[in-house]
């Protein structure tokens, strides 16, 4: 149900970061407009970042949109298109320095 890049999107790495930190992020209509609503909801409870006022783990995995999809319906679902898009959308950041997020890109 994902889309397999990060909410927050941004040319400039300094800005990107930034709203990274200030947890400032946008779901694009064009994007975001198949994803359910509970799905958002969660996204949204997750990156707040007050940790204080985070969703917590137990509250996250009991949240409406975890619940409601079974087992036989998640073994069904492929998630290698979002993994590569969020692959390719990891190896477009860079530092300023040049390098790439490569340990997330890999895994690690």
């Amino acid at each position: 149900e994902f889309l397999g890049y990060p909410p927050f999107m941004e040319e400039n790495q300094r800005q990107l970061f930034r709203k990274i930190r200030m947890g400032e992020f946008e779901f694009f209509q064009e994007d975001w407009e198949d994803i359910s609503e509970p799905a958002k909801d969660l996204i949204s409870k997750l990156l707040v970042v007050d940790p204080s006022r985070r969703i917590e783990a137990q509250a996250a995995l009991q949240h409406e949109w975890i619940c409601k999809v079974d087992d036989e319906d998640l073994s069904a679902r492929s998630l290698s298109s979002s993994l590569d898009s969020l692959r390719s959308s990891l190896k477009s950041i860079q530092t300023e320095e040049g390098y790439t997020a490569e340990w997330l890109i890999e895994g690690r």
